[in-house]
């Protein structure tokens, strides 16, 4: 099966993913780290042009991206294995190529759509407690009074070091990130509930809480 959750900055998309990707077995594709793998690694000079755009907050291109998703979920698909997507698809010119590709590959029946709403309050407010491994891509949420001080401890997966990327400032997310997300995610998240896979949950709840009603979707799909 396939499960997408989709949210803005800080809704939990990751952390819910995970919990299902362990759950279930299926693979975690996170496109965030897919995307900062390829930046950290440009191959193309439209790699290195789509690493600018990253760190200036913006969103990447959606031919870029939508070609990235599309062809490692292919990969997957080709394998047998299932997935979840923590924030894809991010536009709707990806939602339109891959939604129909995950239809094709695994079944409509097969394909569930999450979004966790939250506020601009929350999305601020976890983002800007984030850090992330420079190597691995990683997150952990901290509490700001610990925050200046975590910065530059070694990540318990990899030992690589914990930055706050650049986007993650609440002024990025303010005045780049969230507004991004308006203009382009949620005609994606639209599209989804056009197609009908599209269901809802408060993501302001704790992480259990979220997880409990996230099974309660999910549980019957796995089964069919």
């Amino acid at each position: 099966m396939v499960v997408l959750f989709m949210g803005k900055p800080g809704s939990g998309k990751g952390t819910q993913a995970e919990v299902l990707a362990e759950k279930y077995g299926l693979a975690h594709f996170n496109t965030g780290e897919v995307i900062r793998h390829r930046i950290a690694n440009p191959k193309t000079d439209e790699d290195r042009r789509e690493k600018s755009i990253y760190e200036s907050g913006k969103l990447n291109t959606f031919e870029w991206v939508a070609a990235l998703v599309t062809e490692k979920a292919h990969e997957y698909a080709v394998t047998g294995q299932g997935i979840v997507f923590s924030g894809s698809p991010r536009s709707l010119y990806e939602a339109e190529r891959l939604i129909p590709q995950l239809f094709r590959d695994y079944g409509k029946e097969k394909v569930a759509a999450i979004l966790l709403d939250v506020d601009d309050h929350h999305a601020v407010s976890r983002n800007t407690g984030r850090l992330t491994c420079d190597k691995c891509g990683q997150t952990m949420t901290v509490a700001p009074e610990n925050l200046e001080k975590m910065k530059g401890s070694p990540c318990t997966k990899c030992a690589g070091r914990l930055i706050q990327r650049a986007i993650d400032t609440a002024e990025k997310i303010m005045d780049k990130r969230l507004p991004d997300y308006c203009q382009n995610t949620i005609p994606a998240i639209e599209f989804m509930r056009a197609e009908g896979i599209l269901r809802e949950l408060d993501g302001r709840q704790t992480v259990a809480e979220v997880t409990e009603k996230v099974a309660e979707i999910i549980d019957p799909i796995a089964k069919k």
